[in-house]
């Protein structure tokens, strides 16, 4: 055969308003701009695929029990970004570490719309792996987190060690000293 066999199972499903799957009795995640359409839903023993025509757009571990639900963060962000305040109560919030509980926890009670400054840290998983969000965080120290100081903390550390060449003109020059009573003198001739 040209191509090789898939060991997998292919079927139609729609996405609900959640932005969800269900197949075998369990919910999957997917993108929020898919919700309504109809979608390939491809089986295999270990995993799940979800496909707008031939491209993977959501892939979960199978699961093989019921009423399970698989939710991936970054499947929501463009719907927590639209509606903030949602991730108040938005379960694949509630899902993430302990760290970010702490954190929405403090945001929304030290301001009303504290709300937005959390969903700002959320959609920083946009542009950085969920790992590297987690340890900036952990480096930074929870109390005190902000959106902008997690994006510092990171690009701080993409940036590479450059090392500068010195030359060798430059490594043995000394500044002279400089006696201050020249600024005393230049001050006093001057009109106030």
């Amino acid at each position: 055969p040209p191509h090789p066999h898939r060991c997998a199972t292919t079927r139609p499903v729609v996405v609900n308003k959640l932005c969800l799957v269900t197949y075998d009795h369990n919910r999957y995640s997917v993108p929020s701009a898919y919700v309504g359409k109809t979608l390939l839903l491809r089986t295999y023993a270990e995993r799940i695929e979800i496909l707008d025509r031939e491209r993977v757009i959501a892939a979960h571990p199978r699961c093989h029990e019921r009423k399970q639900t698989f939710l991936e963060l970054e499947h929501y962000l463009p719907v927590l970004a639209y509606k903030p305040h949602a991730a108040t109560h938005a379960a694949v919030v509630r899902q993430l570490p302990d760290v970010y509980q702490r954190i929405r926890r403090r945001m929304t009670q030290s301001r009303p719309d504290g709300y937005k400054d959390f969903v700002a840290i959320l959609m920083l998983h946009q542009v950085f792996r969920a790992a590297d969000v987690l340890s900036a965080i952990e480096a930074i120290g929870e109390d005190v987190v902000t959106a902008e100081q997690i994006c510092s903390h990171m690009l701080r550390l993409d940036k590479p060690k450059v090392a500068v060449a010195v030359p060798d003109e430059l490594k043995n020059y000394r500044l002279m000293k400089q006696s201050l009573a020249r600024y005393d003198s230049l001050a006093k001739g001057m009109v106030h």
